[in-house]
């Protein structure tokens, strides 16, 4: 998709070209997960993201 100057473009399109643009979309062209991706989601790092998480929901569950 070939994106003019001062044309307007719909959020969901230009989301769509941003992630999947066979040539420059974000997913297109590597992995970003993982040690040598972009990010690594919490629960990967560390057992303690979930225990906290689920301590975070028990008191919740508790108080209410």
């Amino acid at each position: 998709m070939i994106i003019k100057k001062n044309t307007l473009l719909c959020i969901d399109k230009y989301i769509e070209e941003a992630l999947y643009n066979k040539k420059f979309g974000y997913y297109m062209n590597k992995d970003p997960f993982g040690e040598k991706g972009d990010f690594t989601t919490s629960p990967n790092i560390s057992i303690l993201f979930s225990e906290m998480i689920a301590i975070w929901i028990i008191s919740f569950w508790e108080k209410g």
